[in-house]
């Protein structure tokens, strides 16, 4: 069995952060026509899920939107989660070979369960054998 990078997760978790950063600083009109800034309590809202990320979950890549919200996209071996966070508002999307689920709601009550059981299944085995 191969051990796992246990610092990789924290690794980019500092890269998703400083992206965060990054684009938290976009301005209005970022993409050439007239998109929303990055509002300050999405990037607040994404910070929180980051750190709230369970342990062996790989941070997402992250893409800003023309409405002022952030998208944190995992995609691995056959999974792909799409989570969008707004101000107070998330949507999501999960696809996999059983189908497609999608969920939205309230952020500001924390990380979704619907969101929380898709990041189980992108766990890696070898940690979710060691955290049961």
């Amino acid at each position: 069995m191969s051990k796992i990078d246990t610092e990789q997760p924290a690794r980019s978790l500092v890269v998703a952060l400083a992206l965060l950063a990054d684009l938290a600083r976009l301005g209005p009109g970022w993409d050439g026509y007239g998109a929303d800034p990055i509002e300050v309590a999405c990037v607040a809202n994404v910070r929180a899920v980051l750190a709230a990320l369970p342990a062996g979950i790989p941070s997402p890549e992250i893409s800003p939107n023309p409405n002022g919200t952030l998208t944190l996209d995992w995609v691995a071996a056959g999974y792909r989660l799409s989570f969008e966070i707004g101000a107070g508002r998330y949507s999501a999307i999960w696809e996999s070979a059983a189908g497609v689920q999608t969920d939205d709601g309230d952020i500001l009550r924390g990380i979704p369960a619907f969101v929380t059981k898709a990041l189980a299944l992108l766990r890696p085995p070898a940690l979710t054998a060691r955290s049961a």
